[in-house]
This record gives C-alpha cells, structure tokens and sequence, in this order.
C-alpha cells in the first residue's frame, strides 16, 4: 500500500513508542471512537479530523488486540486498500495470539520458579538455582523484591508489564494475592520506581508497590 502503519496495542498506545509522546485527549477520544467503530463492523473507518488514512481494529473472537492506523501514502485508499488493510487486521491477531501463548508460557514458568524459591520447602527449592538458570536467571544476583497491590483482575496484565520492567533476568509472578518481583537492581527504590511505572502505565491507575533488599 506505500503508506505508513502505526501498530496500536489494546490501550491505543503506539507499539514500542515514549509512552509521553502521546496524542493530546482530544485526539486519542477520537481515534478511540473509530477504533470502537472498527470493531464493531470489522471494517476499516476513516481517520478522525479529516486525516487520510484509516483505522481498523485488531481482534480475535471477542478479544480486543489493538489497532492498525494506515497513513495514506502514495496509494490512494479505495476498497481493494480497504480490504487488505482487513486482512492484514487479521494476520496481525493471528501473530499476536501466537505471541501472547508464548509469552504466557514463559511467565507460567518464571512464576512457578518465582513461588518455589518463596515457599520455604526444600523439595521445592532445590533445584531452583539450575531450573532459573535455563531461564536466563541468575539467583545469587537478585538484590532487590518489589512487592505489588494489584486487585485480581488486574494481576496479569500487571505480571506481564512487571515482567518487561525487569527482563530478562528477574522474575515475576502472583504469590499470596500479590504481584511480586524479584530483580538484580542493587536498588531496591529505583526497582520499585521502574517496575511501578511500567504497571501503572499499563493498568491506567493508581498501584501501590513496596520493595526491601534481598539478604
């Protein structure tokens, strides 16, 4: 299509951009509102403010992914541009289920590491310094534990934006109805500051965090 794609996660945040780059409200009401449109037509819908280009939505089932935003380039935009744009909705929900699974699996992992070296048991625990190992996670180097308040529903996207904050070689997980982080910052406030950031952005509120050094 010769045009500029922007990527949109599920907040309408561009993927992978300074989180205060961000559009003024104005802005980000309207393309929500396409972006609403779009999902529930499955079409592409014109950008807000007489902008050339369009939006459509990116969704699996009931599921809602994002967004794609298409900057009209060189290519004027008719049906046939409409309907690959469509298509390319699809394929982007495809990647990002398959994505998610992955991702999912991994932290599944971390998280069980992350509750055997909290549970106190031996036969929990003993094999833990190798098994974090073949994740990437060196034990002896967690200094610092960030613990989070995080209601219920809000524990997995929390566990996955604690988990960018303090990859690759922390690890995150749920443990006694709280988020808790184990990371390598010598620290403890500055792992507190980045990983509350990162969950807090995520979640769109407040979020209590407290954090204590590993002895």
């Amino acid at each position: 299509l010769r045009c500029r794609v922007a990527i949109l996660d599920e907040g309408l945040r561009v993927a992978g951009a300074d989180p205060s780059t961000a559009a003024p409200a104005g802005q980000r009401d309207a393309l929500r509102a396409a972006v609403e449109e779009s999902r529930r037509s499955g079409r592409c819908v014109p950008l807000p403010a007489g902008q050339p280009g369009v939006v459509v939505a990116v969704v699996a089932g009931q599921t809602f992914l994002g967004a794609l935003v298409l900057e009209q380039g060189e290519v004027e935009f008719g049906p046939v541009e409409h309907r690959t744009a469509e298509r390319a909705a699809q394929i982007t929900a495809l990647l990002s289920l398959k994505q998610d699974a992955l991702v999912e699996a991994e932290q599944r992992v971390r998280g069980d590491l992350l509750a055997d070296m909290l549970s106190g048991d031996p036969q929990r625990t003993s094999r833990v310094v190798q098994r974090a190992r073949a994740r990437g996670v060196r034990v002896h180097e967690l200094r610092a534990v960030v613990v989070l308040s995080v209601p219920a529903d809000g524990r997995r996207p929390a566990i996955r934006a604690a988990g960018r904050a303090v990859a690759p070689g922390g690890l995150v997980g749920e443990h006694a109805d709280h988020v808790v982080v184990l990371g390598a910052q010598q620290d403890p406030a500055s792992a507190a500051v980045s990983v509350h950031s990162a969950v807090r952005r995520e979640l769109g509120r407040p979020v209590l965090a407290v954090a204590a050094p590993l002895d």
